[in-house]
């Protein structure tokens, strides 16, 4: 899909792109694709109590996912 933009709520986020590969092609092209959606400290602690939902969007289309706010409280007490 090769992202290249991140948003959430109307907000866009910074991307950095970590690596994209092809897995193997057959009936269509599996895809491997890493990156990192970077929130402000303030985002971080929404985060904390909401969640965040997000879409990434690229050359390819689109995908859309959630990390719970768990997910957020867990890196917040190692952050302590």
């Amino acid at each position: 899909m090769s992202f290249r933009e991140a948003w959430s709520y109307g907000k866009q986020y910074t991307y950095v792109v970590g690596s994209e590969k092809v897995m193997g092609c057959s009936a269509g092209c599996s895809l491997y694709e890493s990156g990192v959606i970077r929130l402000s400290e303030v985002d971080f602690q929404n985060a904390v109590t909401q969640g965040f939902e997000f879409k990434l969007i690229g050359k390819g289309g689109a995908f859309e996912g959630k990390v719970p706010a768990e997910a957020f409280q867990q890196v917040q007490s190692q952050k302590k």
